[in-house]
């Protein structure tokens, strides 16, 4: 039961990242976000006290009509792979589309293989629309999960809402210095507790996310990502 727990959490918390900072790559009906093959780039992510905790190393190895699929890898603080696999981004006519329940089932069933678990999927898409402004307001994105292995049941929830683009600012960071927009939002989190918090993303054209940093709810840091690597073919 616990390694079934671990590979949940772990699973849980590779999409969890990808819902939060999934403005990075889709198909070029925009300017924001590369769409070329062979375009690799790499986000780190840091505790509360700024120390690496884990890396995500990205790389566009398709593009096909409107689909663009991504390969990510993440790796621990030890450099040691936790979960690789591949994920689609669909451009639509004024935006773009993670279907999370999608890349959910196909990757839990993958990590699930061969135990005694049952999955229920539902949600709504990730819409990122294509031209950013300041005072755009963005959809919410809301996943729901139910889980059930043997006499345990868990309701896992992810809603993330009041998404809105408050500014624009240069930022510098590892992989360079960046024009970006920023984007605040607010995330509830149910496994077992509800947890909440706000974040802030900057975003930049042709990039996509350069930074993040997710806030508790007295407004203090609690982890930061950070574009450390950006490359095209």
């Amino acid at each position: 039961m616990k390694s079934t727990l671990k590979t949940l959490s772990s699973t849980l918390l590779f999409f969890w990242i990808l819902t939060s900072s999934t403005v990075m790559n889709a198909q070029s009906c925009s300017d924001y976000y590369p769409t070329t093959k062979g375009t690799k780039y790499e986000i780190a992510h840091y505790d509360k006290k700024n120390k690496v905790v884990s890396t995500d190393a990205y790389e566009i190895i398709e593009t096909s009509g409107n689909t663009t699929t991504i390969h990510v890898t993440m790796t621990d603080d030890k450099g040691e792979e936790t979960i690789s696999g591949n994920y689609d981004m669909i451009c639509t006519e004024d935006a773009v589309e993670i279907d999370m329940n999608s890349m959910i089932s196909k990757k839990m069933a993958a990590e699930l293989a061969g135990k005694d678990i049952d999955l229920d999927i539902n949600g709504t898409k990730m819409v990122i629309p294509n031209n950013l402004s300041v005072g755009k307001t963005l959809p919410d994105n809301v996943l729901d999960m139910d889980i059930k292995t043997g006499a345990m049941n868990m309701a896992f929830k992810v809603k993330t809402y009041n998404r809105k683009v408050t500014g624009k600012k240069k930022v510098t960071v590892a992989a360079g210095t960046f024009d970006c927009f920023i984007i605040e939002q607010e995330t509830e989190i149910h496994m077992l507790v509800t947890k909440n918090s706000k974040s802030k993303q900057w975003i930049a054209k042709g990039v996509g996310l350069v930074k993040q940093e997710t806030y508790n709810k007295n407004g203090k840091i609690e982890s930061k990502d950070e574009l450390t690597a950006f490359s095209k073919y």
